[in-house]
């Protein structure tokens, strides 16, 4: 449908003993907003014998939910923020468990479209100190600590914030590496203070072309790039 994302969703699920043969497992899937009513909330029918590769499918709106996963015979249930593009198809994998402990929960979430040639640059967020202007040599910069996905097209990502350096306010920067391993670090002009928010995770847009990547690849190295053409979208 125009304007939907299709949704592939795996789960590794509890266990269920001695279940009868051709016997299902209910599992209730949630993608909830910070606000208001879900926008997905259903009861799925899953067979007991797949229950460590559990499949199933759904179409939903672009948005940052919350997806909660619930197996309620088995008291087993799981949560994750995740990201949904227009007209991207998405797979998430999720694994469920009895009475899991408390999550850490990412302080940003960023995601946008990116070639596949993304991946070779292989991409990182880190920190760098505050006090490093462009086209300033980049040294000993911090790795941000991040969990990361790409997907058909495009890529996600979750940044967890560190309470340890959020008052240096350090600059967010992407790595990209060359094939000789240097470095080109591109700046993003949104201040950590603002990753190391409460509740709900802050979210950035941020899409990346080919003509981007090619375009970078000839700057400088070891440097903070400030190009003007890296434009990103700040949702609250």
């Amino acid at each position: 449908m125009l304007g939907l994302s299709h949704v592939a969703l795996q789960m590794a699920l509890c266990s269920v003993p001695n279940a009868p043969e051709n016997a299902t497992i209910p599992v209730r899937v949630r993608m909830a907003y910070r606000v208001g009513d879900p926008e997905l909330d259903k009861t799925f029918k899953v067979p007991a014998a797949d229950t460590s590769a559990a499949f199933v499918e759904f179409d939903i709106r672009q948005g940052q939910y919350l997806l909660i996963v619930d197996q309620p015979a088995q008291h087993c249930v799981t949560t994750k923020f995740v990201a949904i593009l227009k007209d991207q198809n998405r797979k998430l994998v999720v694994a469920l468990a009895p009475s899991p402990g408390p999550k850490m929960r990412p302080q940003f979430l960023i995601d946008g479209t990116a070639p596949v040639s993304f991946l070779y640059t292989k991409p990182t967020y880190v920190l760098i100190d505050k006090s490093v202007a462009c086209d300033a040599p980049v040294l000993a910069p911090k790795v941000a600590q991040i969990d990361y996905e790409y997907d058909q097209g495009a890529y996600y990502l979750w940044m967890y914030g560190d309470p340890s350096i959020a008052p240096d306010n350090p600059t967010i920067a992407l790595r990209l590496r060359t094939p000789t391993g240097l470095a080109h670090y591109i700046r993003f002009n949104v201040p950590y203070a603002d990753v190391m928010g409460s509740g709900w995770p802050g979210s950035l847009h941020f899409d990346i072309s080919e003509d981007m990547i090619d375009a970078i690849a000839t700057d400088k190295t070891g440097v903070l790039l400030c190009p003007k053409m890296w434009e990103t979208t700040v949702r609250g």
